[in-house]
């Protein structure tokens, strides 16, 4: 009986999910740096704007 050529077998089958495996869970991984990143830099850089948003009147001019 021949083999048909269209056909994986386990070990290739078996290699294919976990190539299919690493590339989903380093998508999960991208996803959760980027969502830690929004999460810590959104708050310093909001309460620096309101920093920068004080009147002139506060700071004494350079001579």
């Amino acid at each position: 009986m021949r083999k048909r050529t269209n056909t994986l077998t386990s070990s290739e089958c078996n290699k294919i999910h976990d190539r299919w495996k690493c590339k989903s869970a380093e998508a999960k991984i991208e996803e959760a740096i980027h969502m830690i990143k929004n999460a810590t830099i959104s708050k310093p850089q909001t309460t620096g704007n309101s920093v920068l948003k004080e009147p002139s009147y506060f700071y004494k001019p350079r001579l």
